[in-house]
């Protein structure tokens, strides 16, 4: 069992994993907690060209949010699927996220987004916003564009359109 910023996570179930011809094989892992029940499967080569072939899955609760940063407080869920192929010096990293009636809030900020759900999709370095809707203000917002990692930065495009939604503003 683990406790991350007030996060419960264990491992559900034994792990289960081999090490044959230099390869490491993950035959089972589970990890369940607040919100949260993930599985992931797969192999990745130890010498050579290192290959990786992993396979991840379930649902992760937003809780896990505030490990980030204590600022943010998360509820709801994320479905997720996620590959990780490609080699160690050279990972290629594909899947989606669903969100599901989640919520997200910033103390920073004077309001948060609520009944939020959608699809987010992530390539490589990339995620791509399929669909994505949430109230805040007391109206709707959509939010639709992508995030791209390049190097140490991360660069945006993003567009959020809002129908009767009210700002604050100090």
């Amino acid at each position: 069992d683990a406790e991350i910023q007030r996060v419960q996570l264990r491992n559900e179930g034994p792990v289960q994993f081999a090490v044959s011809g230099e390869t490491l094989r993950i035959d089972s892992l589970r990890v369940v907690g607040d919100n949260t029940d993930f599985s992931a499967t797969g192999s990745i080569q130890l010498s050579g060209e290192r290959k990786l072939d992993l396979h991840g899955t379930g649902e992760i609760g937003l809780q896990i949010i505030q490990t980030y940063d204590s600022d943010f407080t998360g509820s709801g869920k994320i479905e997720a699927e996620a590959n990780l192929t490609g080699t160690l010096s050279s990972p290629l990293v594909r899947g989606k996220l669903r969100i599901e009636d989640a919520s997200l809030a910033d103390v920073n900020l004077p309001s948060a987004l609520s009944a939020l759900n959608g699809t987010l999709t992530f390539s490589q370095n990339q995620v791509t916003i399929e669909t994505l809707t949430a109230q805040t203000g007391g109206g709707n917002v959509s939010f639709s564009g992508h995030a791209e990692l390049v190097g140490k930065q991360i660069n945006f495009n993003l567009t959020a359109k809002g129908e009767s939604v009210r700002l604050r503003y100090p």
